[in-house]
């Protein structure tokens, strides 16, 4: 289905400064991002449709648990409707994460679910081949 969570396994290269996820909210929506990595100290930022920062975070609040201290979560309610930018980044470095996307009234863009199914789709078609 297309409903929250979105949960998603990418990966921050070293040579970028950051990975973005699109998403769109509805009127009054809710939002609890988390960034987590055991390669780097996470950095989720989110910006709305015009590139201003409406939140940031590098190390979670205590009412959102998650693996370790340095690991990157926030909360925020969104009273207008319209696009939203989701950004994870790193102070230094990059490796594989997790970013977990939940809440009401979000939707991960159409684009950007096609890629990840195809991501997905991928990883499977790749499992299939190796021998165990």
């Amino acid at each position: 289905s297309g409903d929250p969570p979105y949960l998603i396994n990418g990966l921050l290269r070293p040579q970028d400064s950051y990975v973005e996820y699109r998403l769109y909210a509805l009127q009054n929506a809710a939002l609890t991002v988390t960034l987590s990595s055991e390669a780097f100290d996470p950095v989720l930022e989110v910006y709305d449709a015009a590139g201003r920062l409406l939140a940031d975070n590098d190390e979670h609040p205590p009412e959102l648990p998650l693996p370790s201290l340095w690991d990157a979560g926030l909360r925020l309610d969104l009273n207008e409707e319209g696009p939203l930018v989701v950004r994870a980044r790193s102070f230094a470095g990059g490796g594989a994460f997790l970013l977990t996307i939940d809440g009401r009234r979000i939707q991960l863009r159409r684009r950007q679910r096609r890629r990840l199914v195809q991501q997905v789709l991928r990883l499977a078609s790749q499992t299939r081949r190796c021998r165990w």
